[in-house]
């Protein structure tokens, strides 16, 4: 009788036959949900962004909805002297087109000829050959001017956006609450 309650008993030491090897893993949001941001709102988000940088000495949005915006958003002086120009678009979806316009539009501005950098920051996703080759073209077509071109996507956004997220974000995962006043951040 012995032998056989120590068998028993030896089963309930073993390891089950079904065994989670990993816990289960919540999978978080990749890039964050600039969909649910109007346009404004999302250009106030590059600001923030821009706002950031440690070389930025000031930082504005340039004009206001209906002005000539002289094809750029939001503009910084920097402490080391000249411009970084921020073009914001809250696309779905982006062309090739689409980027040459934002170069030519901010060629025809009065901020080409003190800007150091031009940065058009798109939600949709820039991981196109196409788009990377109109990327460069514009690069090289504003190299030429004197000015760096950077393209920023949703995906590289939420990566600069990653550090400076904080309880004031504009992204709540909390039902119900404000898309400015989060009182809850989103983790990401």
């Amino acid at each position: 009788m012995l032998i056989r309650t120590t068998t028993i008993l030896r089963r309930y030491f073993e390891l089950p036959e079904s065994v989670v090897k990993t816990p289960p893993v919540k999978t978080l949001i990749h890039d964050l949900p600039f969909d649910k941001l109007s346009w404004q709102n999302f250009e106030r988000l590059v600001f923030r962004l821009v706002l950031k940088n440690s070389d930025v000495e000031y930082c504005a949005p340039y004009g206001r909805s209906g002005q000539n915006q002289n094809g750029i958003d939001v503009y910084a002086r920097l402490s080391g002297g000249g411009y970084v120009c921020w073009q914001a678009k809250n696309l779905k979806g982006v062309t090739a087109s689409n980027i040459e316009k934002a170069t030519d539009d901010f060629l025809k501005g009065k901020w080409a000829n003190s800007a150091k950098r031009f940065v058009l920051c798109v939600r949709a996703s820039l991981a196109d050959t196409g788009l990377q080759d109109a990327i460069e073209a514009q690069a090289a077509r504003l190299c030429k001017e004197g000015i760096v071109f950077k393209a920023v996507d949703g995906t590289q956004l939420s990566e600069l956006l990653r550090p400076i997220l904080t309880s004031s974000t504009i992204f709540s995962d909390e039902p119900g609450s404000s898309p400015l006043l989060a009182r809850k951040p989103l983790r990401v």
